[in-house]
């Protein structure tokens, strides 16, 4: 794969795979056998050097490594940071329909009376720190396309229904979203 190619000779290969939650990182992390959320709650650097430990190939998965990326980039300068994002909109439906709340500050998105809006406040912030560490970016849906192309049987998730949101909802994603997720390359 094109990512394992190191950026310098080193004795350890390392990959992390930073997203926003409800992200496909379960999937992937099943398919190619990374360390997927290892914890609950906030991840330290202590945390993951101590997984890592003496093993000469580690890979980690998951949401919880946004809280800890920058950190992880300067730690370890040759490993793979990939950047796994999905449709902006399929995310913030599945937090909604999980119908939970993050701990109080998640990535310093604070309350607000609108869970929604903080759904959508969360997810740019999320792939807004994604960004600044990591190398690559892969879309899950092209990823999904790619292994289902090399035929590959692959389940990124649950289809959600297509429920509409109300004009506030729609106004609160426009505000927070749009722009970001226009940029990857979604309608």
């Amino acid at each position: 794969m094109f990512f394992l190619r190191q950026k310098s000779v080193d004795s350890k290969i390392l990959i992390f795979v930073i997203s926003v939650g409800r992200s496909g990182t379960t999937s992937v992390a099943l398919r190619f056998g990374l360390t997927h959320e290892p914890a609950k709650g906030i991840t330290t650097l202590a945390e993951v050097k101590k997984r890592i430990g003496d093993k000469s190939f580690y890979g980690e998965i998951g949401h919880h490594l946004l809280y800890v990326a920058r950190e992880l980039r300067q730690e370890y300068p040759n490993a793979v940071f990939i950047h796994l994002v999905r449709d902006s909109r399929k995310v913030v439906k599945s937090f909604q329909r999980l119908n939970t709340r993050r701990d109080n500050v998640w990535l310093g998105v604070k309350e607000t009376p609108n869970e929604f809006e903080r759904i959508c406040k969360m997810w740019k912030k999320g792939n807004e720190i994604a960004e600044g560490v990591c190398d690559v970016r892969v879309r899950i849906e092209d990823f999904s396309r790619l292994l289902t192309y090399a035929n590959e049987r692959v389940y990124f998730g649950k289809v959600h229904a297509d429920v509409p949101w109300t004009a506030e909802e729609e106004s609160y994603w426009e505000w927070n979203c749009k722009d970001m997720h226009n940029r990857y390359g979604y309608e």
